[in-house]
């Protein structure tokens, strides 16, 4: 090659070389020097704080994409999740009770973090004390059964049924009774007449020292001295009650067989129609419009799970299992126990295994003072404790007894029940942790 043709060359290489480096001079001009990511958000919020569990409501800006988010604790990441929608529930159930932590939301874009939450600062529940005292009371003979129980203060504790004594078994003068008052040193039999009759104690409700409800036949109230009578419309309910909750005694529901529910407030009684015809086997209220009910039918072991919110019902079908009992501490803490445990967040139903010492029976009873303090009670005297934590099976009491209600209160806790044909009482006392 000339020399002339080299100096061409040479030019036109750096020509184009030139052009190309002003090129990408203006290309870069135009971009941005970090990879540009789509506009998401990150949100949390405390949706349910327990002992051992925190449930977190994650919101996220809505592209329809799925997207990975995390959540932090204490600066961690904790757990990792796919979302696809604007919300969900995510439970953290590593936290240990009485612990303050500190959550954060933190969503990732090709594994990188986009985008962060403000943090939410929180205390999980401590645990109750498993350790109990346990007294066992027996009253009458064949025939005596307990029904049903509430406990207005340690000293104050009402349950009904029927019992029949040896002097009201060979003496037909002598009623049976349907009531039994502990009085804070011993339990006093009572009658509570219907008309002429002592009828069958079937639900006990109480708000205070002088306003306890019975059903026994009838609608009584104890006023602090005697029961008087309210008067029922006859028709207002077809079948025996089963429980009664209420807000004061002036405005109580009670449930029972045929899909009943009925609502007294106010000296008007009017019955609500909920859309089945199962047994209502129990009732329990956050407020006087907030309610949950369980039925069942153990005919084809089916059971359906109630809500009856402003004025509207919501029923929630449960195909082969039987559920007896329910109990809140808040919307998005609603407790149902049968054939096993299950658990409603306010948006859908959940199963909760027991662990594996706790015995399998029939359950028919839950109450307690929060999440961090739940007891359960059902057949072959089975009462099981959980403190936010850990569950207790308290195995001593086992007997070949069914108890049929339980009543919380503080760190009094009563069962009471069937057992050997007579009525039977668990009688728990609390010691301090």
């Amino acid at each position: 090659m000339s020399t002339d043709n080299k100096h061409i060359a040479i030019s036109v290489i750096t020509t184009i070389l030139l052009i190309a480096a002003l090129l990408c001079a203006m290309s870069c001009d135009k971009c941005p020097t970090e990879p540009e990511f789509p506009e998401f958000r990150i949100e949390i919020s405390a949706d349910f704080v327990g002992a051992s569990r925190v449930r977190l409501l994650v919101s996220v800006s809505d592209s329809g994409d799925v997207r990975e988010f995390g959540i932090k604790r204490n600066g961690e990441v904790v757990s990792k999740y796919q979302l696809s929608g604007k919300d969900t529930l995510v439970t953290d159930v590593t936290a240990n009770p009485a612990t303050a932590y500190q959550y954060k939301g933190v969503i990732y874009y090709d594994g990188k973090e986009i985008d962060s939450s403000e943090v939410i600062n929180l205390t999980t529940l401590d645990t109750t004390s498993h350790e109990l005292e346990w007294t066992i009371f027996r009253f009458g003979y064949i025939g005596s059964y307990l029904r049903d129980v509430f406990i207005v203060s340690e000293d104050d504790i009402w349950a009904v049924g029927f019992i029949e004594t040896e002097e009201t078994i060979h003496n037909d003068t002598l009623d049976p009774y349907n009531a039994v008052h502990w009085n804070g040193e011993e339990w006093e039999l009572k009658r509570i007449y219907y008309s002429d009759y002592v009828l069958a104690g079937q639900a006990v409700f109480g708000f205070n020292n002088t306003e306890v409800i019975v059903v026994a036949g009838g609608t009584f109230i104890w006023d602090g001295n005697s029961f008087f009578s309210l008067n029922t419309p006859i028709g207002i309910f077809t079948g025996s009650v089963t429980r009664l909750w209420g807000v004061d005694s002036d405005y109580f529901y009670y449930v029972g067989r045929n899909g009943n529910l009925v609502l007294y407030r106010d000296t008007i009684w009017s019955r609500i129609n909920i859309n089945t015809a199962l047994t209502i086997n129990d009732i329990f209220g956050l407020s006087g419009n907030l309610i949950y009910m369980v039925g069942s039918n153990q005919d084809n072991w089916s059971s359906n799970f109630i809500i009856y919110e402003d004025g509207q019902i919501r029923n929630i079908d449960f195909p082969d299992t039987c559920m007896q009992a329910v109990y809140a501490t808040a919307c998005n803490d609603v407790y149902l126990v049968g054939e096993g445990m299950l658990y409603y967040d306010d948006r859908k139903i959940n199963d909760w295994p027991l662990p594996g010492e706790v015995p399998r029976n029939l359950l028919q009873s839950i109450r307690g003072n929060g999440p961090n303090d739940l007891f359960l009670a059902g057949h072959l005297g089975t009462v099981i404790h959980y403190n936010g934590n850990t569950w207790r099976y308290y195995e001593d009491l086992f007997e070949a007894n069914t108890l049929y209600a339980i009543s919380v209160k503080n760190d009094c806790i009563v069962a009471v029940g069937l057992g050997n044909q007579q009525g039977i009482i668990y009688h728990g006392r609390r010691e301090k942790k």
